[in-house]
């Protein structure tokens, strides 16, 4: 093996291997809050107020960005695809973790949503 590349090796597996451990991610901010949303949802962090918030910022995001219906049920599939594939590649441990910290910060979020 050449000298670059084994010098750049480590870097390269580094950077692969935090690419694969964070998995694909919501691409826009319709897709993001149907994601927090599936988040919240596996937590049991749900509640009426968090619902509203969420639902306030669906309609922001649709009225801002112009959504259509087919592109409403294609983020949210899309983003409850993400929610499954992130709760399924992590083992109890992680699951507490990930509510901990992306399931709070969403509830969070959208309760601080404006009306």
């Amino acid at each position: 093996m050449s000298r670059p590349i084994r010098a750049i090796l480590p870097t390269l597996v580094l950077v692969s291997s935090s690419s694969l451990m964070a998995g694909p991610q919501p691409r826009n901010d319709l897709e993001r809050a149907f994601y927090e949303m599936g988040v919240i949802g596996y937590c049991g962090l749900s509640s009426d107020p968090v619902n509203a918030g969420f639902q306030r910022e669906v309609a922001q995001i649709v009225k801002r960005d112009g959504v259509e219906e087919d592109g409403i049920i294609s983020a949210r599939n899309r983003a409850l695809t993400l929610v499954e594939l992130e709760w399924s590649n992590r083992g109890l441990g992680g699951f507490r973790g990930w509510c901990r910290t992306e399931g709070e910060t969403a509830v969070q979020r959208f309760l601080s949503v404006p009306e």
